[in-house]
């Protein structure tokens, strides 16, 4: 019921604004019962998120923020274009309305511990992590993911939806990327706690279902 797409950041730096409008998603249609099960808009945060940096990059915690703030529309109000536009407070067709989905106001959650990231996933739905992208995740396929060789690419943002342990019974972190249903494993990747800076701490929201 609550299994969203895997969708494409195409060539922007947008993971922050895709990852965090994501796990709004998800836990609206989570705390919801699958009544309100929308696409939300990265392009949103992206043309008005000015905390961020559009598709050069930007934060979790502002983009937690703007989300708490500001809120995001729908992808079918707002569609994705891999670039950074200005920012317009109406749907692309200009006819549909211009619906806002809010995190709760005060509802921020930062954790560093893995255990209240668990239990922050199990009660709440998946959670916003930062990682170090090395070269060698590009190959990624199967298995549990850590780092073996290559440079560092940079910093990157991504949901952890849910754990569990390889057959030495240590945790890693399951994940939904946002680089197509054709990397990893249909989009996931499982990733070895402790590895790459993957559950160096978690931020998420609670969905205000209250204003819709």
């Amino acid at each position: 019921m609550c299994t969203p797409e895997v969708l494409d950041q195409l060539s922007c730096g947008t993971c922050w604004a895709f990852a965090s409008a994501g796990q709004l998603e998800d836990r609206f249609c989570i705390h919801s019962r699958g009544q309100i099960n929308v696409t939300l808009s990265p392009q949103d945060m992206v043309d008005c998120d000015f905390e961020n940096f559009g598709c050069k990059g930007g934060y979790m915690v502002p983009a937690m923020d703007f989300l708490q703030t500001e809120g995001t529309t729908t992808s079918a109000c707002k569609a994705y274009r891999d670039d950074q536009n200005y920012c317009e407070m109406k749907c692309d067709d200009g006819k549909m309305p211009y619906e806002k989905y809010y995190c709760k106001s005060g509802s921020m959650r930062i954790e560093t511990d893995r255990h209240l990231m668990q239990q922050d996933i199990l009660e709440n739905g998946p959670v916003l992590v930062p990682l170090l992208v090395y070269e060698d995740i590009y190959s990624y396929a199967s298995g549990v993911y850590e780092y073996t060789t290559g440079g560092l690419i940079g910093g990157h943002a991504i949901r952890a939806v849910g754990w569990g342990h390889d057959e030495d019974g240590y945790l890693y972190w399951i994940c939904q990327n946002q680089w197509t249903d054709q990397w990893g494993n249909k989009g996931y990747i499982n990733i070895k706690a402790g590895e790459i800076g993957i559950d160096s701490f978690s931020i998420s929201c609670m969905p205000d279902i209250t204003v819709l």
